[in-house]
């Protein structure tokens, strides 16, 4: 390994002392404020709105048959036809309590139309008095 040598050269100590000179000079002439540690900001706080946008389009009268319990009829993509209520429907799907007592969940991608089925009256029965 290479060992420090202490004897150094006239020549030596004066480019040494001359450069720490410069530098001294340099610091007095350029003199820059000590750097300051940087923080992390604070993110802003965003504020979710108080209210719920209203319904607008199907998800009204969706949510119009789902309260009143009216009876709906859906065709879907591959023809195929369900009647029930709504029980619920959200952005993707609509539940559907079916004729039959069971319970379907349609997707409304697969959905070509939907409608609210009128209710049936029943049919007026002639008067059997016996006249």
């Amino acid at each position: 390994m290479f060992s420090k040598t202490t004897n150094m050269t006239e020549e030596q100590r004066l480019q040494i002392e001359e450069g720490k000179r410069l530098a001294r000079e340099e610091s007095n002439v350029h003199s820059f404020s000590p750097r300051s540690t940087l923080t992390a900001r604070q993110k802003p706080v965003i504020k979710k709105p108080t209210q719920v946008a209203p319904l607008k389009g199907h998800e009204a009268f969706l949510k119009a048959l789902e309260t009143t319990n009216a009876r709906i009829t859906v065709e879907k993509c591959d023809g195929s036809i369900i009647k029930g209520t709504v029980k619920h429907s959200d952005h993707f799907t609509i539940s559907i309590r079916c004729e039959t007592g069971k319970d379907r969940v349609v997707f409304k991608h697969d959905i070509s139309e939907f409608s609210a089925t009128p209710a049936v009256k029943p049919a007026a029965q002639p008067d059997q008095t016996g006249a």
